[in-house]
């Protein structure tokens, strides 16, 4: 079976960063990092160490990292939109004051969210892609494509943000299910009736968003694609800048 473009991408970029990493002044400030990432757990203090300035490569070498790391930060967010089907699929609290009702609108409100980070992510990494290539990827095309094939998940987001929590009638209905039964005048029945619309709704939205999920992929792949036919640094062997210095 032959890899995808986003697999053949990572191996592609997995050269590109052992290439790079003679970059005078990288590798102690990859470390200075690592050591200031540490010492903030807490247990494993023993020397103080301040965040390091942001690292700053050369220019040509600059905006390759641009592109390489928008198109990383890409594929984190498809992972983050995939992870909501897992938390459609789990309800972790069952002894707090957390309501089955909070728990799917809030995860509801956190899955649009990922089509807009996705297509702001997009817009990044295109343009960086731009800054290294000979000629120029269509933006604004890419991007109205998005919007018209996620449509109804970005006017979700853009109400959510601007106007009111997001609701449907089946959240209502778990919420009224539930408030029902509370009360003994009306009997029990009715947190059984509760538990079924959960179970029934929070399924159907894991399936969506599985299904959503990989629609967005195929947009990952279009840009790894391009990526892999543009930039042709990526194209570099890891040895070609010993040559280069041998050269010299």
């Amino acid at each position: 079976m032959s890899k995808s473009e986003s697999s053949q991408l990572m191996d592609s970029i997995g050269t590109w960063i052992r290439r790079i990493d003679d970059t005078p002044g990288w590798k102690e400030w990859q470390r200075a990092k690592i050591a200031a990432a540490m010492d903030s757990v807490e247990g494993y203090r023993h020397r103080a160490s301040d965040l390091p300035d942001e690292f700053k490569f050369p220019d040509d070498i600059e905006s390759q990292h641009e592109a390489i790391m928008s198109y990383l930060n890409l594929n984190v967010c498809l992972h983050s939109l995939q992870q909501c089907e897992f938390y459609f699929r789990r309800f972790p609290f069952r002894s707090s004051w957390i309501s089955k009702e909070d728990h799917i609108r809030n995860i509801c409100e956190m899955y649009f969210s990922r089509f807009y980070e996705f297509k702001s992510r997009l817009k990044r990494c295109l343009n960086a892609i731009n800054m290294t290539i000979d000629g120029e990827l269509d933006v604004g095309k890419t991007l109205k494509g998005f919007a018209r094939d996620f449509d109804q998940e970005l006017r979700a987001r853009n109400a959510i943000h601007h106007h009111d929590q997001f609701d449907d009638l089946a959240i209502q209905g778990i919420g009224i299910a539930t408030m029902m039964g509370t009360d003994e005048r009306v009997g029990p029945g009715w947190q059984l009736v509760a538990r079924i619309g959960y179970r029934r709704s929070s399924r159907e939205w894991a399936e969506r968003v599985k299904r959503r999920s990989k629609d967005v992929e195929h947009y990952l792949d279009a840009v790894a694609k391009a990526m892999l036919e543009h930039c042709t640094f990526l194209d570099e062997p890891v040895d070609s800048q010993e040559t280069k210095k041998k050269a010299v």
